[in-house]
């Protein structure tokens, strides 16, 4: 099984909208776990700021700067889905589900990171979203109010 860290920076997130996306990469059923979730801010003053992660309830391509996957393991298979983080180039923005997962925190130097237990893992099961049509296999970090930019990284692990 594969095991990549997906690190993203400098995302500006305002009010309510997707911020990042991450989905499948193969055409046929296939699935990831997310376990790790980091999210740091970069703002000069106090600024509350709420994410939360959840399921996409829209499918959508998800066009955008796909954000390379950092290798945990140096003998890994190819990477079992892919991260798009430039919300700007969506040809259709993808719907946020109920949330899964809040991440409120202060982006005044705060940081929030999730790790799941073991065992409780975000699971993704779908094929390409935007392909097929299904959207099981994405999911969404959603920014729900304040603004801020922040840095972070998603750890995934092939199913």
């Amino acid at each position: 099984m594969s095991r990549v860290g997906y690190a993203y920076s400098s995302i500006a997130v305002t009010g309510s909208e997707i911020v990042l996306g991450v989905r499948t990469t193969a055409a046929v059923l296939t699935g990831f776990n997310i376990y790790e979730v980091l999210v740091s801010g970069q703002a000069g003053t106090s600024t509350p700021v709420r994410l939360d992660v959840s399921r996409a309830t829209t499918a959508t391509a998800m066009y955008g700067v796909v954000v390379p996957p950092g290798m945990l393991n140096a003998v890994s298979d190819a990477a079992p889905a892919s991260l798009v983080s430039n919300k700007a180039a969506w040809t259709t923005t993808p719907t946020a589900g109920t949330s899964l997962i809040n991440l409120p925190f202060n982006a005044f130097g705060g940081i929030i990171r999730w790790v799941a237990a073991p065992g409780s893992e975000l699971v993704a099961i779908g094929s390409a979203a935007g392909t097929t049509g299904t959207t099981q296999g994405m999911i969404v970090l959603t920014s729900r109010a304040g603004s801020a930019t922040v840095d972070g990284h998603l750890l995934v692990e092939e199913l």
